[in-house]
Formats: structure tokens, sequence, C-alpha cells
């Protein structure tokens, strides 16, 4: 999955005023405070699902890819640390405003990286992570489907500049996401991410995320990557710790049909592993 496939992602696409008498909503003074409060906003989270729509906007041609599918995450913490594994499936390709079928999976397991292309019969297997590693599939700088939750404050500020800016800032010239975005814009806070060092920025320019202020979840993120191409996340109908979680979606076992070409890269890892 591309790197661009980052960030996090979209709740449902209308918001309601908050009642009178409804409690405040949190507050954040500054980038610090929202990642410092974002450390354990995972505590509680097992499983997480949603629809996931995620856009491509190519400036040079002036065209967007627009695909739709599911998303899965879970934490196993039966160990001695936290293990985080997703897979995400897309089933559907907008072009042009025509929609065709797509049939992609894109799985990590907290050790291996799935690309599974249905329509070429192709599977991608990577080691990023080595066994009993504490490697963060979320974390930004490491895996390929960065959600800054969890992670240390310290180590994201450390590597990048951070800004809060006002929810529709990012996104002004962009109409359905401010759309989006203005329907609910008294729920979410925003924040502005640019790396310190060019060489570490992992493809991206610039990254705005979105969050509920309340259950400090992702909602929405934009990222600007090398040559000015734009991506969008949105999550759509999200479940925490739904009972019906189908943990077989996050398997990263080839193919068991004939006529597959499997590939299978061990120690491809995204970085070594710090000194415990």
């Amino acid at each position: 999955m591309h790197h661009t496939l980052c960030a996090a992602l979209v709740a449902c696409s209308a918001g309601v005023a908050l009642a009178e008498d409804a409690p405040a909503l949190p507050e954040f003074d500054s980038p610090r405070a929202l990642f410092e409060a974002l450390e354990t906003a995972d505590a509680e989270i097992d499983t997480f699902e949603a629809k996931i729509q995620y856009d491509r906007v190519f400036i040079l041609q002036q065209d967007r890819h627009t695909r739709l599918g599911d998303l899965a995450f879970a934490v196993d913490r039966a160990g001695e640390r936290p293990t985080r594994a997703f897979a995400v499936t897309f089933d559907t390709l907008i072009v042009d405003d025509k929609a065709s079928d797509e049939d992609e999976h894109y799985v990590f397991d907290g050790r291996w990286y799935v690309e599974k292309h249905a329509s070429e019969k192709q599977f991608i297997r990577r080691e990023v992570a080595p066994p009993g590693s504490d490697f963060d599939p979320l974390a930004l700088g490491e895996g390929p489907f960065p959600i800054p939750i969890g992670q240390k404050a310290e180590s994201i500020l450390a590597r990048y500049d951070a800004a809060l800016t006002p929810v529709l800032e990012p996104i002004e010239h962009d109409p359905s996401y401010r759309s989006f975005v203005e329907g609910r814009a008294d729920e979410l806070v925003c924040v502005v991410l640019t790396p310190k060092n060019e060489e570490d920025d992992n493809g991206f320019r610039r990254l705005a995320l979105w969050y509920e202020r309340e259950s400090l979840l992702p909602v929405l993120a934009r990222t600007t990557v090398k040559g000015g191409d734009l991506s969008f996340v949105r999550l759509i109908g999200k479940r925490v710790n739904d009972p019906g979680f189908d943990a077989g979606v996050i398997d990263v076992n080839p193919p068991d049909e004939p006529g597959w070409s499997v590939q299978i890269d061990e120690g491809q890892f995204v970085r070594e592993e710090a000194s415990p």
C-alpha cells in the first residue's frame, strides 16, 4: 500500500451541534498537548472497523482515482508488547466518474506485510518487522499505515514540525471535503505535520490530520506528496470493539488456488531496531 494511504480516516458525513447542556469537548492549546493525549487514546481499543474511501489526486494529469473498501484493525495484548495488525480491502475503483470492480488487499499482522492483487493473481509478502520486535505499523516514519495514536509525543515532535490549524484551512479548496468537515467543525481538531528533514519524510511534504475531540479517533487525513499530488483518506461508519469482528481478514498466508504468482521476501525490515 502506498505510504500516502496513511494517516487516518473519517467518520460519517454529517455532524450535529452539541446540545446546550452537553459536556464541553476537550480543548488542546498546542500540538504537544494533542499528541500527549493521543499516546493513550487506543488503550481501550481492541478492534476497529470502518468503510474506507481513499482518493488520489494527480495534479499534472488533473485526474482523481477513488478507491472504496473496508478497513479492519486489531490489537493483540496477550504478549509482552501489544501487537497491532490491520487489513485493507478495496472492492471498487472510480476514475472519471466510472466505477469498476477491484479486488486489492493489504495486510499487516505485526511481522509480515502483504499485497494481494487478485486481478493479476499476484501475492507479495515482505517481512518488515523482526520477530518479537516492537515495530508499530501506525507510527509515523515506520510503517506503511502511519496514524499517530499510541505513539510518544516526543518521537513525533522530534521528527516533524507540528501546528494546530483551523479545521477548514487545509481543505479550503476542496469542496467535497470542506463540506464534510464544515458539518462537524466544532467536534474536530486538526494538526498539520511537515518533516524537519526532507530525507526522512516518507514521501510526503505536508500531512494534515483531523481527530474527533471527544474520542480522539482519526477522522480524515490529507497528504501532499513530492510533486504536489494529494491523497485523502476517510472512514465511514466506525465500529469499535464490535463482538462480530472477523479476525480472519488479517491473513498473510498465500492463496491455496493454483495460478498465483507468490513472492516472499524475508528481512525486508522498514528500519533497524533500536536496542531495548
